[in-house]
């Protein structure tokens, strides 16, 4: 199908329009014409299906199902009188789209709808837009808005929602964003305050960004998912911790710089603290500064089946060190991670330091933290910092990491860069962890004409793995199966190391059976092709796989 463009689809979205008797008597030839109207339909909704359409808000679905309506009249009285064709109603722009939303609404008839809208410009039309889509509040399951208007016209906006004295018993999600195109600073407008649990007993989905509801609201309650985006004027920690005790059945919880900044050294966590116990959480994701985000995590307790994400910003006072930064604070001893670290099967801790241009002290280390627990069966440990010189791992540091994860089940690890990562640490490492069977490191540098002795910390992890434990004089990471090296120049020196590597441990019983050399770039002339021959000399049975960046 070639664009349909916007004349053609408001056009024929107008009710009584003919598409005329040519296509009529060209129509009526075909079998499909001749199928029952509940088989066309359930076509018809295929068709939309194909084009994207009500299949998420985050990518907006195609149009072109729309011009089965000017195939023939059998067609278009069929589509037209289906009103679950209609039932999703989605415009990135509804001021100027008000047609196709009118006119959808009218064809949606008593189905449950999906709304889906963004106001974007001519937001002096959206009150009348509103008052058409508010007729239909009792049959609304879905509804999603989003205002990207000026301020004065978000006022509007805003008194039209609350003046509409909603009732929508069939409600299960609700998403409101806004944010004002000038930037223009505005008290904090309680609207829909008066949308309380008894509107919508069935919704178990909010989603709010920048707009909220009154923090005592009950509409928070009983809530499956919470999605709290950089809300204009944020709830207190008392707040927040209120409304998640309302809703203990909660699964799915999302703060993205939406709680007020907590001074750890003037307020202390109380000694009678309440810890908030959410025991069906599957997945929680929480980002901000990092005394916020601390001090929330030593008031949560999550099951050890949960998926945590925790993202914060580290400015000076706090080292630039990844695992100084995390886990001093936070790991040990907070609660929310106290049933999840001992069983982790999964997790990512990535590091990135941004040093501004024109002030060379202005630092800022975002520290990423992402694991999983539960019923897995690997786990990996991941570093990857973008800016290594910034954040090296010291002896000490590396020594408090293997401690705090002593008790999980880790079989996977990924370090990225590994520069600092010694030969003693590495021993430490697969002492601590002797069930880890795939290792994966990087290396994130800039390649110079002049390599430096252990090319980014490539040596001392190979010889690691080859040299005998000096403790126990058995050979590392016996259960090693699979390796990957990442991003790192290849020399004659470390293929010669891997060479030896995948010789040494088939020797002792323990092959590697796969290698991995993804996007590293060859030096002194070694050709890619020849790699994976050379490599089998030592062991035929195991699998090369090597992809070059020539460009460098």
């Amino acid at each position: 199908m070639g664009h349909i463009n916007d004349e053609t689809e408001n056009c024929h979205l107008r009710v009584g329009d003919d598409p005329g008797s040519g296509t009529e008597s060209m129509g009526s030839r075909s079998s499909a014409s001749r199928l029952p109207p509940e088989l066309l339909t359930l076509v018809f909704r295929e068709l939309q299906l194909l084009h994207g359409w009500n299949k998420s808000h985050r990518h907006p679905g195609s149009r072109q199902w729309l011009r089965i309506t000017w195939v023939c009249r059998c067609w278009r009285e069929v589509a037209l009188s289906a009103p679950a064709l209609w039932s999703f109603i989605q415009s990135a722009s509804a001021c100027t789209d008000h047609a196709f939303v009118e006119a959808a609404l009218e064809r949606a008839r008593r189905v449950p709808l999906n709304i889906d809208l963004t106001f974007a410009s001519h937001g002096d039309r959206a009150p009348s837009l509103l008052a058409s889509l508010f007729v239909h509040s009792q049959r609304i399951q879905v509804m999603r808005l989003q205002m990207l208007l000026e301020t004065s016209t978000m006022q509007l906006f805003f008194e039209s929602m609350a003046a509409s004295r909603l009732e929508m018993p069939l409600l299960e999600c609700l998403s409101i964003a806004d944010r004002a195109v000038d930037d223009a600073d505005g008290n904090p407008l309680p609207y829909l305050s008066h949308l309380t649990r008894e509107h919508v007993p069935r919704l178990h989905t909010l989603h709010l960004s920048f707009a909220h509801f009154p923090w005592n609201s009950s509409i928070y309650s009983s809530l499956l998912s919470l999605d709290l985006v950089s809300v204009r004027t944020p709830p207190t920690i008392e707040e927040f911790l209120n409304i998640l005790r309302e809703c203990p059945g909660l699964w799915m919880l999302h703060v993205d710089n939406a709680l007020p900044p907590v001074d750890l050294a003037h307020q202390p966590l109380p000694e009678d603290r309440s810890v908030v116990i959410l025991p069906w959480l599957e997945r929680m994701s929480l980002t901000g500064e990092y005394p916020t985000v601390a001090y929330i995590c030593d008031l949560l307790w999550v099951p050890c089946s949960c998926e945590v994400n925790i993202e914060y910003n580290s400015t000076r006072g706090f080292s630039a060190n990844p695992v100084e930064v995390l886990l001093p604070a936070a790991l040990p001893t907070q609660h929310v991670f106290r049933e999840v670290v001992p069983s982790a099967t999964s997790l990512s801790l990535r590091s990135e330091v941004l040093v501004s241009v024109q002030d060379d002290e202005d630092t800022i280390s975002i520290v990423h933290l992402d694991f999983i627990a539960g019923e897995r069966q690997h786990s990996s440990v991941r570093f990857d910092s973008a800016c290594g010189g910034e954040t090296d791992i010291d002896a000490d540091s590396w020594q408090q990491l293997l401690h705090t994860f002593r008790r999980a089940p880790l079989s996977n690890t990924n370090f990225a860069p590994i520069d600092t990562i010694t030969q003693e640490m590495w021993r430490a490492l697969f002492r601590r962890f002797p069930m880890l069977d795939t290792i994966e490191v990087g290396s994130s540098h800039t390649l110079y004409e002049t390599e430096p002795e252990d090319m980014h910390g490539a040596i001392p992890f190979l010889q690691s793995l080859v040299d005998p434990d000096p403790d126990t004089q058995t050979l590392s990471a016996p259960s090693l199966q699979y390796l990957t090296m990442k991003d790192f120049p290849m020399n004659t020196n470390i293929v010669a190391r891997l060479r030896w590597l995948i010789q040494t441990r088939k020797a002792a019983g323990k092959p590697l059976k796969r290698l991995a050399l993804d996007d590293v770039v060859f030096l002194e002339g070694i050709r890619s092709d020849k790699v994976a021959e050379y490599f089998k000399e030592a062991d035929a049975d195991i699998v090369i796989s090597v992809t070059s960046d020539e460009s460098q």
